[in-house]
């Protein structure tokens, strides 16, 4: 027996194989203890066997570290394996070697061996604990330099981890690091300018010498690069002056791919720049191109410039574009710092900066004070160069007139001089703001308004004495009488600016202009005109609501001034002006400005309420009563922006919301529940939710309403709802019908959420009250919330053997219950233990529905499957019918075969008059259609019905079963039926319950009924989660299918050879995926021995389909027979078309040219060999491969030239005058002209599919590797892994290539990068796959073709053929799959309905 801590050595089973008979172990004392032994072979052997544990499993070495360390000193052999066995054992637990370092230095003077293992150990002690190497720096120094690379990288990386806990602690040894710098390995040079980054950081002074050596490794590679850059990065911070010459390799790493890189170069150059900005000149063009970097780099490049631009504004003019880029930055110093330099170039040349203008003007009056005044004198620059740059944006100006820094005050003030001196009328728009300024506390201010306000009065009465006097007063009166001309001035101004809009028509044009300036200063102009004329600006009402939504905030704040103004003087015509959309839309604009104004707008035009409502309040709640759905949309979306302040108001917008619940329009019930979740959370009294329980009150339609719209908002927070759980429970007493069902739904979840008990547990407590009400509800929250009822199982049980009263009603409640739970996996067996209690009427459908007792033989099945039957269509009791819908489910799962009688007899149960019954029936076939849908095709009626029952559970779980079977391929289809299917479906997406409306999304979505988009689109903001969900997939599904139903109509895609093309690429670019659920169309089921192989051709409506005899035309329009022509062998390959010929391959070797139209031969080619490959052409020449490579003349028949390969070639695909084919294990390129060879690639592996060409780059699989060949040269770009063989040729297009392995996956790997895309589990792939438009399709071995969504993989549809498919074509709308005959696949657009059966016969 070995124990535990013995180990049988390598050795020691030497011996054994010579013959000893003996397994000799040696514990691990013994080995310690061997390491002192006299005899050195002992010593080497134990010291051996230890070094070999410490790598295997370190931790059992522990104990023998001294002893080892002990052994260091001795003979060569002993010592290198007590040395392998410290460094391993470091690796791991370094704290345990950390004694043996000063030993392990000393071993450093040794042979190599021991030298090597010593500094792993070293190096594995230091990177943990670098302080117990701190004496022993100037010993490691020598083997910075060692002949050994490996006891140089670890010696450099001990010196490393040094450096960075104590860089003083290396400094002595910055010589011999420098030169370890230089060294040959890569990872000598990263660790030691790393170790001089430390010394930079800690101690720069020591290393500012070794500048050079450190610009020198910025072309290194990238670890090495990156410490050398930082280091440069700290010594510029330190001394400027130091890296001064280093400014070009330094810029020259602001394009590096690092980002770490970038940004110490940008440090580095931004600290050079601030002491000495000329030496920063050069680099001004790289600083730019990294402004739209990330953050770091951002702010340090605007940062240099920024100082360049201090010393010498024109030295950054070629930095103008990105700098005006970046004054939208996110980052605040950044966007100050680009308008900084700017505003110092504006100084000196004005013009070069005229673009950044209106970028500045917008942000003056939100952005923080140092970009305003940075902005404003930039501003102010351009005006004086060029007053009309700055036209434009003169009310962006106005709104920093009254700020508070003076001197941004000074220049908006002093720009706007400038203009009107330029044109006096421009400033129309700001007399009254410019007015307001001369009573300005600075000087400068008051002046410049009072010059441009006498420009504008001089303009308008120049022949006026009294203006021109005015004007002279100005100039030179003291100052009571120039401020006494400036207000007359002003007033001149202003009368008008009043007078100066008779073409009110005009600005209301210009306010759907292209330019954001001239909306802006359109919607000035009337807000100007709304403030004294009113009357006159009554009829731009409407395109002023519209400017709510522009895309610019300056032009929404100036539409919503304009707004405000019109309402507070006429608030009719505002308010019968259709605006509450738009006002109430833009209560959550971004702009606070604009918030602000349309709520006093809102005020303005609110109705008289009570005082403790507000305005903004009332007109939302006067709007969700419009006639108008967006208009009730809009107000509701309003009441969550404005939110519930009082009582009064609480009680006002819950009496609205609740209204609303019951909206059969989508859009109305989303937004309303919105509002209610939204408002949920309020903190008034009543609170609102408090008022929504309230609502039950009111009963009826409307209180079940609620009921449900709580039950929904608890599915996805039930935290907002949890508060009402007492109140709730109280409801739930005097509740009935649909609003009890609603409490019960929403109990369960806020029962749990507020930490109290089961609501079964409730119910229990008051069974003595209303015993056989209560008794019901527990059966339901069986099926609705069996984890509630399971948790009280045990007291179920006890009642059931109590007789439970002995009311009969209450039993078979109960047992009803338990038989749920059991039928759904939570009973626990509890119903089997109590089945004597169960009442005789109900014990055998008990026991069948508990899966006791389950028959096996048919004719059993079939007897109880008609008893089961009668009992739930006959039987009055709710519970007995309950218990023969959970029997039925029970039989149907049983028997494959009578799988179909059982859901149709349980269907029936949907649409009885027991509403228990149909509960349980309804989630019955609910859970069997979720196992497995099949047997349900005479079932969809009676789902459909089952939607419009008045219990949304019902129609809940109706829902869920059409869902899964039109989900499902195996499934019946849910449009095949006499039933308006999409007429029954479409009211629930404005169903109270929420499952409801996520399963009939899911259903329309599974059907790619277009037609219900519009219904759907709003459900993509309803509050539950899972109506959210799947209403957004829907949508973006069905636009898909929407988009692909109007592309179709006019495309036609031809197949007119082998894999689409001569490229062989596989893809079909200007085709579409199939709308709904593909059907088969047609199928060609050849007579007798016929053998169909391979994939038609398709052109023009004809399908040329190759035969085991010969080939035939055939004309898919009416089905008949255009011609066929017999052959001397099989025609096994696809046929190609082009110019209106036919050209077919045949195993005998022959190549055939016949007429489109008739099958006449015009030339036949023999190959003298056999003709393995599909026939490609391309530029009037034929390629047909065999043992050799053939090009024919596709006119005469003749030979233009002939390659032999030596081998049997596969391709092959023809593209830009070159024929690319594979030959045994070799990819060959030759000139389609002469057939001379352009190149040879060799492969890894025999190619086993034909090679496709797409983009300059030839694709061709190789065993279980995809290979990417350059087509130039055939040179190797890249290459992509699977796990299994490659058996069919790839499919390319847009950039990613799609390839199937026989590991059962389809890959899509990106053309760029080689990279993986996405990856499904697809199983063993017969057929290449092919690309149509945005769908990838291909055909598995079980026979079925599958569609994927070329974005992710996800399957859109699948096809079950009746025999394996062996090839796929598309053309016009179609999938044609090859097995035993041709199916054509297609949907209701491309439907034929005679049938081409029996074409191939005689």
């Amino acid at each position: 027996m070995t124990h535990p801590d013995t180990y049988a050595t390598d050795r020691d089973r030497q011996f054994d194989e010579q013959g000893d008979g003996i397994e000799v172990t040696v514990g691990r004392t013994e080995l310690e203890r061997f390491l002192t032994a006299d005899d050195p072979e002992i010593r080497a052997y134990a010291a051996s066997t230890l070094a070999n544990e410490a790598t295997q499993r370190p931790e059992g070495v522990l104990s023998a570290v001294g002893a080892l360390t002990d052994r260091l000193e001795d003979d060569p052999d002993v010592s290198a394996h007590a040395a392998t066995a410290l460094a391993a054992v470091a690796t791991e637990h370094p704290d345990a070697v950390r004694a043996a370092v000063p030993d392990l230095i000393d071993g450093l003077e040794g042979p190599t061996a021991v030298r090597t293992a010593a500094v792993d150990a070293v190096a594995a002690v230091a990177a943990d604990r670098p302080v117990v190497v701190y004496g022993s720096v100037e010993t490691l120094e020598r083997y910075v330099t060692d002949e050994n690379e490996r006891v140089r990288i670890q010696t450099t990386a001990t010196l490393k981890s040094l450096a960075e806990a104590d860089a003083e602690a290396v400094v002595a040894v910055v010589d011999a690091i420098a030169d370890a710098a230089t060294d040959e390995t890569a990872a000598v040079r990263e660790h030691a300018t790393a170790i001089l980054e430390a010394v930079a950081t800690d101690r720069p002074a020591d290393v500012l010498d070794r500048v050079s050596l450190l610009v020198d490794r910025l072309d290194d590679e990238t670890a090495v690069a990156k410490h050398a850059i930082q280091a440069l990065e700290e010594l510029a911070l330190e001394d400027p002056s130091a890296v001064e010459a280093a400014i070009d390799p330094v810029a020259d790493r602001l394009a590096d791919d690092c980002e770490r890189i970038r940004t110490a170069a940008a440090v580095a150059l931004a600290a050079v720049a601030a002491a000495r900005p000329a030496a920063v000149h050069k680099a001004v063009e790289p600083l730019a191109a990294r402004l739209d970097d990330v953050a770091d780099v951002r702010r340090e490049s605007v940062r240099a410039l920024r100082a360049v631009a201090d010393s010498e504004p024109t030295a950054v003019d070629s930095a103008v574009a990105p700098l005006i880029g970046r004054l939208d930055d996110p980052l605040e110093a950044v966007r100050t710092d680009a308008a900084c330099v700017l505003s110092a170039l504006a100084t000196e040349r004005p013009e070069a900066v005229v673009d950044a203008v209106p970028v500045v003007a917008r942000r003056l009056d939100e952005s923080e004070p140092t970009f305003r005044r940075h902005g404003s004198s930039l501003v102010a620059a351009v005006a004086k160069a060029q007053p009309a740059a700055v036209d434009p944006v003169l009310t962006d100006l106005a709104r920093v007139f009254a700020v508070d820094d003076e001197r941004v005050r000074l220049e908006a003030v002093r720009a706007t001089a400038a203009v009107a001196d330029a044109s006096p009328t421009s400033i129309r728009p700001v007399v009254s703001a410019l007015a307001d300024r001369l009573d300005d506390s600075h000087d400068p201010v008051r002046r410049h308004a009072a010059e441009a306000l006498s420009a504008i009065a001089l303009e308008a009465s120049a022949a006026d004495p009294d203006v021109a006097a005015l004007v002279d007063r100005l100039a030179d009166g003291d100052e009571w009488e120039q401020g006494y001309a400036a207000r007359a001035l002003a007033d001149v101004a202003e009368s008008q600016v009043a007078d100066a809009h008779p073409a009110i028509r005009a600005a209301r044009g210009r306010l759907e202009a292209d330019a954001v300036a001239v909306r802006r200063a359109a919607a000035r102009d009337l807000a100007t005109v709304a403030s004294e004329r009113p009357r006159d600006v009554r009829d731009t009402v409407g395109p002023l609501g519209a400017r709510l939504d522009d895309e610019d905030a300056t032009v929404r704040n100036n539409a919503a001034i304009a707004l405000s103004r019109l309402a507070e003087a006429s608030p009719d015509a505002v308010r019968d002006g259709d605006m509450l959309g738009p006002l109430l839309g833009a209560l959550d604009d971004p702009d606070r400005s604009v918030r602000a104004t349309v709520r006093r707008t809102l005020a303005a035009i609110a109705p008289r309420t009570e005082a403790d409502v507000r305005p903004a309040l009332s007109v939302a709640l006067e709007a969700t009563t419009h006639p108008d759905e967006a208009i009730r949309v809009a107000g509701c979306e309003a009441l969550a922006v404005v939110g519930l302040e009082t009582g009064a108001e609480t009680n006002a917008a819950v009496e609205a919301v609740c209204a609303l619940l019951s909206e059969p329009t989508p859009a109305v019930r989303v937004a309303a529940l919105n509002a209610l979740e939204a408002t949920l959370d309020a903190e008034t009294e009543p609170t609102p939710l408090a008022a929504a329980v309230d609502a039950l009150s009111d009963g009826g339609e409307r209180g079940a309403a609620v009921a449900s719209g709580l039950a929904d908002i608890a599915r996805s927070e039930p935290a907002l709802v949890a508060d009402a759980a007492p109140a709730l429970a109280d409801r739930l007493e005097s509740a009935t019908g649909s609003e009890r069902r609603a409490l019960l739904c929403v109990l369960p979840s806020v029962a749990d959420e507020a930490g109290r008990e089961p609501v079964t547990a409730s119910l229990l407590e008051r069974l003595e009250d209303a015993p056989q009400p209560i008794a019901r509800d527990i059966a339901r929250l069986a099926v609705t919330a069996p984890d509630d009822v399971a948790a009280k199982r045990e007291r179920l049980v006890a009642l059931l053997k109590d007789g439970s009263q002995g009311d009969e009603a209450v039993r078979g409640s109960i047992t009803l219950a338990l038989a749920t739970l059991a039928a759904t996996g939570h009973g626990d067996g509890a119903l089997a233990s109590t089945l004597e209690s169960v009442d005789d009427r109900q014990r055998e459908a008990a026991a069948l529905a508990a899966g006791i007792d389950t028959p096996t033989h048919t004719d059993e099945i079939t007897t109880q499957l008609s008893a089961m039957g009668r009992l739930l269509d006959d039987d009055p009791d709710p519970w007995t019918a309950g218990l023969a819908a959970l029997a039925l489910a029970a039989l149907a799962d049983e028997s494959e075969a009578l799988r179909s009688s059982g859901i149709s007899k349980l269907a029936h149960g949907t649409v009885g008059d027991n509403e228990l019954g149909r509960l349980v029936a309804a989630d019955a076939l609910e859970r069997l259609a979720t196992v497995d849908p099949t047997g349900f095709e005479e079932t969809i009626p009676a789902l459909l019905d089952a939607l419009e029952d008045p219990d949304a559970d019902v129609r809940a779980s109706a829902a869920g079963a059409l869902a899964t079977c039109a989900q499902r391929d195996a499934g019946p289809s849910v449009a095949d039926t006499d039933r308006d299917h999409v007429a029954a479906l479409r009211p629930c997406l404005t169903d109270p319950d929420a499952r409801v409306r996520a399963r009939a999304s899911r259903t329309f979505t599974a059907l790619e009924e277009s037609d219900a988009l519009e219904a759907i689109r709003p459900l993509t903001d309803d509050p539950v989660s899972i109506v959210s969900t799947a209403a957004s997939t829907a949508t973006s599904r069905l636009e898909y299918a929407q988009t692909d139903a109007d592309d179709a109509a006019t495309e036609r895609v031809d197949w007119a050879m082998a894999r689409a093309g001569p490229t062989r690429n596989g893809a079909v670019s200007g085709s579409s995926d199939l709308i709904g659920r593909p059907t088969e169309q047609w199928r060609i089921a050849p007579q007798g021995d016929t053998a169909l192989e391979a994939a038609p051709a398709v052109v023009d409506g004809v399908a040329y389909v190759g035969r085991d005899d010969g080939i035939a035309a055939l004309a898919l329009s009416d089905g008949s027979k255009r011609w066929r022509v017999k052959t001397n062998g099989a025609v096994a390959t696809t046929p190609a078309v082009a110019d209106g010929v036919v050209y077919v391959t045949s195993r005998d070797g022959d190549v055939s040219a016949l007429e489109a139209d008739t099958g006449e031969r015009l030339w036949q080619y023999r190959t003298d060999g056999r003709a393995r490959t599909a026939p490609v052409v391309d530029d009037d020449t034929v390629y047909v491969g065999g043992d050799a490579l053939h090009a024919i003349d596709a006119d005469t028949g003749q030979s233009a030239w002939t390659a032999d390969l030596g081998g049997e070639t596969t391709g092959p695909a023809v593209a830009d005058g070159t024929v690319y084919v594979a030959a045994d294990e070799r990819l060959v390129a030759l000139e389609s002209a002469d057939g001379s060879h352009r190149w040879t690639t060799d492969l890894e592996d025999a190619a086993g599919t034909s090679p496709a060409v797409a983009d300059g780059t030839v694709y061709v699989a190789a065993g279980e590797t995809l290979l990417i060949c350059a087509s130039a040269d055939g040179s190797r770009q890249g290459r992509f892994e699977t796990g299994g063989r490659i058996e069919t040729p790839p499919a390319v297009a847009d950039g990613t290539v799609y390839v199937a392995s026989s590991d059962d996956s389809v890959y899509a790997i990106d053309t760029t990068t080689w990279s993986e895309r996405w990856r499904v589990a697809f199983g063993t792939s017969k057929t290449g796959p092919v690309l149509v438009g945005n769908t990838l399709c291909l055909a598995d071995n079980d026979g079925s073709v599958h569609a994927l969504a070329t974005g992710d993989g996800s399957r859109r549809w699948r096809y079950e053929c009746d025999a394996t498919v062996t090839a796929l074509a598309v053309a016009d709308g179609h999938r044609y799959a090859v097995g035993d005959g041709i199916t054509a696949i297609g949907d209701e657009r491309t439907s034929w309905t005679d049938s081409l059966s029996g074409l191939f016969g005689g």
